[in-house]
């Protein structure tokens, strides 16, 4: 800053000046004291301020981008896991397909021989004029309900191997269970087992894909058939219904030989299986399946011999429920 330097002397005689004198002085600052290095310090600090705010930011883009490209990448491989999953299920539908051929052949074979039959019985009442119209109207409608059967089981057929989207809908337990019988017919007749019937009445119904619960069932059913194959000992198999409080619970118990203990445990595993021509995957994939539609699904040895093998399935939401009839036999 600016100062005065103000001077008073006095002679040897002991007087004093009549005036001081004054000197002005100016002290210059410092280098740093300066306003330029104030403001140049201001901002190189607001720069460095700054640049690590910027890094900061790009670090965080760069970790999102991260982040971004790895949700993709599970995305993709989650679809192509979803993927596999279908193919491998329309694979072991193809497969089970393939081994009912035989008994959809003998299943089909029954209404075309009945609709021969009725319409050369049909011809023979026309050309008889003795025998009214009713007669022959019975005939007809014995006709028509046969194709429908036979359409009925093409249409269960290619609905069965059908690869496409997932759909869902409101189904009912027990009329899943008669659908599956109908279709296994011919090859329960085959093996000669005595099937029964314990189906709960004013059971909730269930959210799902009817094709994956249908084939849920055919493996399941299809294991206990080709288990009971060929024994000498009672072959019974028997399907129960139970309501859960917050679902349905569907067992398929047979009197078979049972599973071996020490492969319980790995019962739903891929590629595990108790029969000498198996492939290991069908109660893989419903193990899948039944997952997939918020159930679960256990096998055991029943107190009395034979497989025992449960799975249950969540009701579905309120107001798609409705009441199914019981049925025991």
């Amino acid at each position: 800053g600016n100062y005065s330097f103000i001077v008073e002397a006095r002679n040897e005689d002991g007087v004093w000046s009549a005036s001081p004198e004054s000197v002005d002085i100016r002290i210059l600052p410092l280098w740093w004291q300066t306003d330029w290095f104030r403001w140049g310090a201001g901002l190189l600090a607001a720069g460095l301020v700054g640049a690590g705010l910027l890094r900061r930011i790009r670090n965080a883009e760069r970790r999102a981008r991260r982040l971004e490209l790895a949700i993709e990448e599970r995305d993709r491989a989650e679809e192509r896991a979803r993927r596999q999953q279908r193919d491998l299920e329309h694979v072991s539908r193809i497969a089970t397909a393939g081994e009912l051929a035989t008994s959809l052949a003998h299943e089909l074979n029954q209404p075309l021989m009945a609709i021969v039959s009725n319409a050369a019985a049909g011809d023979r009442l026309l050309s008889n004029p003795d025998l009214g119209k009713e007669v022959v109207r019975e005939a007809l409608e014995e006709i028509m309900n046969e194709g429908r059967r036979a359409s009925d089981v093409i249409k269960e057929l290619r609905a069965f191997l059908k690869r496409g989207t997932v759909e869902t809908e409101s189904l009912r337990t027990n009329q899943l269970v008669r659908d599956v019988l109908l279709l296994l017919g011919s090859e329960i007749r085959e093996t000669d087992v005595d099937v029964g019937l314990d189906l709960a009445g004013d059971l909730p119904a269930v959210l799902g894909n009817r094709v994956q619960l249908q084939q849920v069932l055919i493996n399941l059913i299809m294991n206990s058939l080709d288990a009971m194959r060929g024994q000498e000992s009672e072959k019974r198999l028997m399907l129960r219904t139970r309501g859960t409080g917050s679902g349905v619970e569907i067992t398929i118990q047979d009197t078979g030989p049972g599973i071996p203990p020490e492969r319980i445990s790995k019962i739903f595993d891929a590629f595990v299986t108790t029969k000498s021509k198996g492939m290991g995957v069908g109660l893989a994939i419903s193990r899948s399946l039944i997952q997939a539609h918020g159930g679960r699904i256990e096998a055991e040895n029943a107190p009395s011999g034979g497989a025992r093998l449960r799975f249950t399935l969540p009701a579905a939401p309120s107001g798609t429920e409705h009441a199914e009839r019981s049925a025991t036999a």
